[in-house]
């Protein structure tokens, strides 16, 4: 099937997104997704953690439970929940004012890149790869620019700590304004795909995610909680779409105050 291009700014993991996707495109059966995927993430992680210390035993009482996919559950859920902020991106949506957007692209990418400039003269981070992104002129080229000195001070990340006035908050909110902006900026004469075509193509991937994920928990994680823990599972391998309520602290129980003896004449 052909393949959405991932938000930059979409919630979970794209590394996640781009491994499992050609697995999940395989499945012979699609499954819409319907449920909050970071609910279903949530229960799904409860599950995983609950049978993986038994690892012993599902290797020797149930030898054809891969078990090594049920270590890779999440990262399948992070999938989606990247899938799903593709499909998020083609939502309807109000119009968008570029120009707050481009400004706030303008200042961070002065300030990162100021500290890249020097940065770079430390030999700390490459001149060659900060030069290139100095380079260039335009909205468009900031929003890159933001998201490319985003990379360049998170790849650095343990070579520059301490040595530059850039903190985290900068570099995220480099990331995000300058993937926003790349979104609904486009290149002058650059033809636009239908929405329409893109959000279906985007939700597929989703629900094909989607899928494996929940086929994944229900054959392997419930499967192997259910022979562990048998009419018990459900409070160890919950159910994906439960809202499960943390337990609470049992109480201890309130002093027993004893009458005083009744008085004698």
């Amino acid at each position: 099937m052909p393949k959405s291009t991932p938000s930059r700014n979409a919630r979970g993991s794209q590394a996640a997104y781009t491994r499992f996707l050609s697995i999940a495109d395989k499945m012979p059966v699609v499954r819409p997704m319907r449920i909050d995927i970071h609910l279903a993430l949530a229960n799904a992680q409860r599950g995983v953690d609950a049978v993986m210390p038994h690892d012993a035993r599902i290797r020797k009482e149930l030898p054809m439970v891969d078990r090594a996919a049920i270590a890779s559950l999440v990262d399948v859920g992070l999938g989606v929940a990247f899938a799903g902020g593709i499909v998020d991106r083609y939502a309807p949506s109000v119009a968008t004012d570029v120009n707050p957007l481009l400004a706030r692209a303008r200042k961070v990418r002065a300030r990162l890149l100021a500290s890249a400039d020097a940065l770079a003269v430390a030999g700390l981070v490459s001149p060659a790869v900060v030069a290139k992104i100095r380079a260039g002129h335009g909205g468009l080229d900031a929003a890159g620019d933001c998201v490319a000195l985003a990379a360049l001070f998170r790849k650095n990340e343990r070579a520059v700590r301490g040595k530059t006035p850039v903190t985290a908050a900068d570099v995220r909110e480099a990331s995000e304004v300058g993937s926003r902006l790349l979104e609904v900026l486009h290149p002058k004469g650059a033809k636009r795909a239908r929405p329409d075509d893109e959000r279906a193509r985007a939700t597929e991937a989703r629900d094909r995610l989607w899928t494996l994920f929940a086929t994944r928990w229900e054959d392997l994680v419930w499967r192997a909680g259910a022979w562990l823990f048998g009419r018990d599972v459900d409070a160890h391998v919950p159910p994906l779409h439960a809202r499960v309520a943390a337990k609470r602290a049992a109480k201890a129980p309130a002093p027993v105050t004893k009458a005083p003896p009744a008085a004698t004449t």
